[in-house]
């Protein structure tokens, strides 16, 4: 009788314990990851800033942050969408940057460069509307990104367009992303 008691105990606890596990809910599966997609015409947005200095065509509507340091202004317009961001950051200086262009891009690299895991694909001097910039094409983790940076007086203009989990997309994505960039980096232009 004892053996019948314990085999009926055992039963019990087994289906218990199972009927607990397919009553249990398992945790949501984690979100796919963000992918570049490109926008499709109709999401292009022209922006002009509030003080007339720059314009550009952003894949959707941009936002606006500003913040004032001691010495320095920065304004910041970007927009994020699908593992990707866009943005043009307007730091304004005290004094005239152009004297000390070479200088301050070569402090400016040196900045991005020491956390030890950027690295520079590329990088480039040339010039739009007129006006010089330099150009890098960086990888950082899962993150490529390209910046331009104007100087134009005591501004600097920096423009830049990513894309998230560089690691995991396809050559095609890739492409898109590209043609994406040059045409957000075209679109920028200085007013004055």
């Amino acid at each position: 009788m004892k053996g019948f008691l314990w085999i009926g105990f055992v039963l019990v606890i087994t289906t218990w314990g199972s009927s607990q596990k397919i009553s249990a809910q398992d945790p949501p599966p984690p979100p796919p990851p963000a992918i570049f997609k490109a926008p499709i015409p109709s999401e292009l947005t022209s922006f002009t800033s509030a003080d007339g200095t720059f314009e550009a065509v952003f894949p959707g509507k941009p936002n606006v942050d500003k913040a004032a340091g001691t010495d320095v202004v920065a304004e910041s317009t970007y927009f994020s969408r699908n593992g990707a961001r866009t943005s043009v950051t307007v730091l304004i200086f005290p004094t005239d940057l152009e004297p000390m262009k070479e200088g301050f891009l070569r402090n400016y690299k040196a900045k991005f460069l020491s956390d030890g895991k950027t690295t520079i694909e590329a990088e480039r001097d040339d010039e739009n509307g007129g006006r010089p910039y330099k150009e890098f094409n960086i990888k950082n983790g899962y993150i490529y990104e390209i910046r331009r940076i104007f100087i134009v007086k005591s501004r600097l203009f920096e423009i830049k367009t990513s894309a998230t989990n560089w690691h995991i997309i396809g050559e095609e994505t890739k492409r898109s992303f590209f043609k994406e960039a040059e045409r957000f980096l075209a679109s920028f232009k200085i007013l004055k």
